[in-house]
């Protein structure tokens, strides 16, 4: 049983539940000697074993391209039925962050910040469209995450590091038949076809701006569509310069979208924020800062 003061994997005693979902639980554990670890429970009743082997396989990967805005793993363990992976520890992540402004400034993430933040996960994605792994995915031209979201962008200080890999997949290949797998309203259409595109993470970075910038104002019911054409974003809500950008970021047909979510990002920024320089973007006034470590799963 998972509980705090417990030590399911030698060496290393639960502190504090940090987030829970259908597959397992993700906690806060320290050392004797003081070292801070995210400790996530697979439960390998409920999760398929070859979707666990490609997340260990693809965060194994990720940690030894050395990646600064990929969360790094650093053990796996088996602990009764639960497959255990110890990760860095982050302080917060970006609906979190989002929580505090509202709290601290009374409004959402502001457009600068957040799009330094989003340039870093982009970095990061495109590093990950790259990727190519022995028996995994040579075939492709690299991997798609295919869950980016807010909860899914952690901090780690000043950092971004994209975490949960758990349903990450090779583009161009089929993974499911029907429904959506991904997370409704940041899934990519052809997401909802099973079949992942080089451009599947971008549309949901686009959605996760939306999301930061402005939430319920622009952001609409979850459309119920099952091949996901049911767009969630009401673009006549979007401020005009940045129509255009999100507009082909979340293009229906993804060959259509931005060539990179580097790309992506850069030209957002150039509209949202005209006029203003690299140095300057980069060096602002202090923003609300987060306290405590967030969910990890």
């Amino acid at each position: 049983m998972l509980e705090i003061g417990s030590e399911p994997v030698f060496g290393y005693r639960l502190q504090t539940l940090l987030g829970a979902g259908a597959f397992g639980e993700v906690w806060e554990a320290h050392s004797a000697d003081g070292v801070r670890v995210a400790l996530k429970f697979i439960d390998t009743r409920k999760k398929e074993s070859s979707l666990l082997r490609n997340e260990v396989r693809i965060l194994r990967a990720l940690t030894e391209e050395g990646h600064p805005h990929v969360i790094r793993l650093l053990g796996v363990y088996a602990s009764g039925h639960f497959l255990v992976l110890s990760m860095e520890l982050a302080d917060g992540n970006l609906d979190e962050l989002r929580q505090m402004y509202r709290q601290v400034a009374g409004r959402n993430i502001a457009p600068d910040h957040l799009l330094d933040l989003l340039m870093q996960a982009a970095s990061g994605l495109d590093a990950i469209a790259h990727l190519r792994l022995p028996g995994f995915n040579l075939a492709s031209a690299g991997l798609q995450h295919c869950d980016v979201k807010p909860s899914n962008l952690l901090l780690v200080g000043d950092a971004i590091k994209i975490a949960d890999f758990g349903l990450c997949a090779a583009m161009g290949e089929q993974t499911h038949k029907q429904g959506c797998r991904g997370t409704p309203p940041f899934a990519a259409p052809e997401m909802f076809r099973g079949r992942p595109s080089s451009a599947t993470d971008q549309y949901s970075l686009a959605v996760t701006y939306c999301d930061l910038v402005a939430g319920e104002r622009i952001l609409g019911p979850i459309g119920e569509d099952e091949d996901g054409t049911d767009l969630t974003v009401d673009f006549g809500k979007v401020r005009g310069r940045e129509r255009p950008v999100l507009e082909r970021a979340m293009a229906q047909d993804p060959t259509r979208r931005w060539p990179s979510c580097e790309a992506f990002i850069e030209a957002l920024r150039d509209v949202a924020l005209p006029g203003r320089p690299e140095k300057e973007f980069r060096h602002r006034a202090p923003r609300p800062a987060l306290a405590r470590p967030a969910s990890h799963a």
